[in-house]
Order: C-alpha cells, then structure tokens, then sequence
C-alpha cells in the first residue's frame, strides 16, 4: 500500500519555514545493497542474541554505509517523541539540512509526527522492522527516492531501546 504523507514543514536555515511531501511504500525486503547490509549486519547480532548498541557504533562492518545511518532516541518515556541522535552526512547532503538534535514533532506535521513514533514504538517492541521506498517531492528535492530501514537498536544506556535507521538513496 502507497500513501502520500502529506505536507511536512522543514526549516530553512532557521528563516523561512518550506514543504514537501514523502510518498511511502512498505517493501517486504531490502534492494538496494546498502540496505542489504544494514539488514544482513542486523540479522547477524540476532542470530547472536544481541542488538546493534549506540556503544559499538561505528563500527568497521557499517564503515562502508555510514554515511547513510541515522538514530533515533525516544524523547520522553511514552515513545510519542523521537529525536534525531545522529545522521550521516551522505542524508544530510542528499536532504540539504541536517536533522541532528531535531524533533520528529518539529519536522512533520502533527499527523505525520503521531504516526511515525507509532511506528518507532512498534519497531522497536519487536513488532516489525520498517522497511519501504520513499520519494520526496518540494524543498528542491522533487522526486529524491530511497529505502528507508528502521530497525531496534540499544541506545547509549545500553538499556532503553533506540531506532537504528539507513536511508539509501536511488540515482
């Protein structure tokens, strides 16, 4: 199923607010090979009984992807906020604004913000890994298409659950 998230507003070094909208399609399984690794690297710590840990990253198996890798840490206790902890600067150049530090609450619209901690929390209660191809239109990146993998990591107190992320772009 495709659906059109709406219009998301971004700030525009601080001055101007602009908008764009983020077409979202759920994919079974990674494609693109950055993806591929991220889920292969991932799938290896289960298989160990372990998770990704914001202690252990970077790491040398990730080196070649990332500058695509973001985090996302819960921003209050219910997991309705998220916060950006990292993102790689192959996102940031591709996106034209660096999300670090950022809200998802101050990046989407409310609807948009309540439906992807959503997904962050079912993420990261084991219900599903998030994978899809997105495609962003406006903010001067008309038609910008990637996968997009969200999957449970442990967060930097080694115990609170965290949102381990890859955005991998299409030529």
């Amino acid at each position: 199923m495709t659906h059109l998230t709406g219009l998301v507003p971004l700030l525009d070094k601080g001055t101007s607010e602009r908008m764009m909208s983020v077409e979202i399609t759920p994919l079974k399984a990674p494609t693109h090979p950055g993806a591929l690794k991220l889920v292969s690297y991932v799938e290896e710590k289960r298989a160990n009984n372990d998770w990704p840990r914001r202690r252990n990253l970077p790491d040398k198996a990730l080196a070649s992807i990332m500058p695509n890798i973001f985090m996302l840490a819960p921003a209050d206790p219910d997991g309705a906020d998220w916060r950006f902890r990292l993102v790689g600067q192959e996102i940031v150049d591709r996106l034209g604004f660096d999300p670090t530090g950022s809200l998802i609450s101050t990046l989407f619209a409310p609807e948009e913000a309540l439906r992807h901690a959503k997904e962050y929390r079912d993420v990261i209660a084991g219900t599903r890994d998030s994978i899809s191809r997105c495609v962003f239109r406006g903010i001067d990146r008309d038609f910008l298409t990637m996968e997009i993998i969200h999957v449970p990591m442990l967060g930097a107190d080694g115990e609170t659950f965290w949102i381990l992320g890859g955005m991998f772009f299409r030529t």
